[in-house]
């Protein structure tokens, strides 16, 4: 319990200070990280990593990640030309380079669909409408696991990348991953 608060406390003042990365403490077997905000950029990127060690057995890994993830999708009507807009971030864990057994999943991912008919093809006609989906699923945290990684120093890494696809009138979207926190911790998952 005690090890908890102080690692608590330690993401606390990690967080104070902004964008600080600690090492693992080969006491206590564990890695933390903190990152500030960034905007994705193409492609997939590392946005958080820590340095652990493994001491021996247990040779697993649980890799805590929470983080914020901000979507903007703005869409747009003109006549009868709707938009659509779509904004996504995945995120994976890797160890050393390989990824985990988990794979890419979906942090945040919202879709919106804007459609309508404002024409004015007389002064008689009243059926003018606007119809807007909107669709939203986030996730602000996962946990993965590595199974036997072996002994000795490891790299942690979570990787991102997005999507933000777009169609019709002017339509756009971004996608910001905010505050983040990684924790690994060495296990015996079996």
């Amino acid at each position: 319990m005690r090890k908890l608060i102080a690692i608590g406390l330690v993401v606390v003042l990690l967080a104070s200070l902004g964008g600080v990365v600690l090492a693992a403490n080969p006491a206590t077997k564990d890695g933390v990280a903190y990152n500030e905000a960034a905007l994705l950029g193409d492609g997939e990127q590392v946005i958080i990593s820590v340095d652990t060690k493994v001491s021996g057995m247990p040779k697993d890994l649980v890799i805590a990640f929470t983080g914020v993830s901000s979507l903007t999708t703005q869409v747009k009507l003109k006549g009868d030309a709707g938009s659509t807009a779509q904004a996504k971030i995945e995120i994976a864990a890797f160890v050393d380079g390989f990824i985990t057994p988990q794979g890419w999943v979906v942090l945040n991912d919202r879709m919106i669909q804007l459609t309508g008919n404002l024409k004015h093809l007389d002064l008689l006609e009243q059926d003018h409408w606007i119809q807007i989906l909107e669709e939203t699923s986030s996730a602000n945290g996962f946990n993965f696991f590595a199974e036997n990684v072996g002994t000795g120093p490891h790299t942690v890494t979570i990787e991102a990348r997005r999507a933000t696809p777009t169609s019709g009138f002017e339509a756009s979207a971004t996608a910001l991953m905010g505050p983040r926190t990684l924790w690994v911790h060495e296990v015996n998952l079996k």
